[in-house]
């Protein structure tokens, strides 16, 4: 299996979600953290934000993370999973 090569980032934001701050692509903390993937892979859209939420929804769609939305209508939160807390999928992404 490939490595991922956003590991660090992906984790960054994993220990982000966990703690249940302000939203990701609104830290400043996790912008530093992707500014050096920014340099090193010439994105189209070089902002900081652009990425943390590509690498969200990439690991929405590996099931790392789920959008939890309010049974109000109110704004959602950003969860790990349970497999993810638990340690019992692997990082393909």
């Amino acid at each position: 299996m490939a490595e991922n090569k956003y590991q660090e980032l992906d984790d960054a934001i994993c220990a982000h979600i966990a703690q249940r701050i302000v939203h990701p692509t609104a830290s400043s903390t996790l912008e530093a953290v992707a500014r050096p993937f920014l340099a090193r892979n010439k994105t189209p859209f070089p902002e900081e934000w652009r990425l943390i939420d590509r690498r969200m929804q990439a690991m929405r769609k590996a099931g790392r993370i789920v959008y939890e939305r309010t049974k109000d209508g109110g704004h959602g939160r950003w969860r790990l999973t349970d497999a993810e807390i638990h340690g019992n999928n692997e990082h393909d992404q």
